[in-house]
């Protein structure tokens, strides 16, 4: 899978067993002070999937799993 966007190590990470979401942007670093974590996108070919990561943090959502080829972006939020 891919990971891009406001997380500290950008780039391509190969496949765990069961790896989800937040794994991933585990696996990249975590978070850079800028993420957007509302708006975390999962690009899977045509379709686009997006989540609230405190809601899955919090357990109120299932962490989705992650997929061979999934393209992982971390949008930058607006810093006034």
């Amino acid at each position: 899978f891919y990971i891009r966007g406001e997380v500290k190590r950008e780039g391509r990470y190969p496949m765990t067993g069961g790896m989800t979401l937040n794994a991933a942007i585990s696996v990249a670093g975590g978070y850079t002070e800028y993420a957007k974590r509302r708006k975390v996108q999962i690009k899977r070919g045509e379709l686009s999937l997006v989540f609230a990561m405190q809601d899955i943090e919090a357990g109120k959502v299932e962490d989705p799993l992650i997929r061979r080829g999934d393209i992982v972006i971390v949008p930058r939020r607006w810093v006034f």
